[in-house]
């Protein structure tokens, strides 16, 4: 379990060098509304009438490379202990259900709500930190979600982030499974 645990882990610091900075690509196009004033208007647009290369040259102009690194190490603190708790709960459910295509699935399906459901807490926390144009510290952000928003800010998202990731990691480990034989 341990040797399982460290693969994942290593595995997850570098998906993460790949899949950050589309991840804060895709954040930045799905949420930001920061103000940019319209050309042609004067005034205020949001930044998700941008295209995504817009919001790419956008980060690299105003944060350079480091931009898209913006959340790197937070979302090292999302994905690490996710993947930790999916394999847990999977190889556990694999341990005491009969192996075949039924278990794979549902217990794929069952650790997966259950690791995104207990991380998404911190991947609220780390979006946060990588839709900002400007660095500020994890504690601003904290305290900032928790006096505007309350502590409801942290669970949103949940069902969205579940319904994404279910399908996804269900597909996934069931094929590897069955591949393997």
């Amino acid at each position: 379990m341990a040797l399982h645990l460290f693969a994942g882990s290593v595995a997850e610091v570098i998906a993460g060098l790949l899949f950050v900075p589309m991840e804060v690509v895709k954040s930045k196009c799905q949420v930001q509304q920061q103000e940019h004033l319209d050309l042609h208007t004067n005034l205020p647009a949001s930044l998700s009438t941008r295209t995504t290369t817009q919001v790419i040259e956008h980060v690299y102009k105003h944060e350079g490379w480091r931009g898209f690194y913006n959340g790197y190490w937070l979302s090292l603190v999302v994905f690490v202990p996710q993947s930790a708790i999916y394999f847990a709960v999977y190889e556990q459910i694999k341990m005491r259900w009969p192996l075949g295509l039924a278990t794979y699935l549902l217990g794929s399906m069952i650790a997966s709500g259950i690791s995104v459901a207990m991380c998404n807490p911190l991947d609220c926390v780390k979006t946060r930190c990588q839709v900002t144009d400007h660095h500020i510290s994890l504690f601003h952000v904290l305290r900032t979600m928790i006096q505007t928003e309350g502590y409801v800010a942290f669970t949103r998202g949940t069902m969205a982030r579940i319904l994404a990731n279910v399908p996804l990691t269900t597909i996934s480990i069931t094929l590897f499974e069955i591949l393997k034989g």
